[in-house]
């Protein structure tokens, strides 16, 4: 069953796990697959002072990812996985 917690930081919004997988949400509003991350980390990520710290200094390129998606201001998708869906507008 996976894991959701919305992070109260001004760096990663929302965080998921499932089968050693974690989603992370950043407020830039792209979507990054991070894999083989345990359940022990996503625990002390979601516990720690500071996700954005922890996030950088445990699992930022430590852990094979990729981008999921990202998201336009307006909540329009621009990529999704390797294909660019649209270019972001101003509004």
């Amino acid at each position: 069953m996976p894991k959701h917690y919305f992070a109260d930081s001004s760096f990663i919004t929302h965080i998921e796990h499932e089968n050693s997988t974690l989603i992370v949400t950043f407020a830039s509003n792209s979507v990054w697959a991070y894999y083989n991350v345990s359940r022990k980390i996503y625990n002390e990520l979601i516990s720690s002072d500071s996700h954005g710290s922890y996030f950088n200094k445990n699992i930022r390129n430590k852990y094979s990812s990729e981008v999921l998606f990202k998201l336009s201001k307006n909540s329009k998708i621009i990529y999704s996985k390797e294909e660019s869906i649209g270019q972001e507008e101003e509004i």
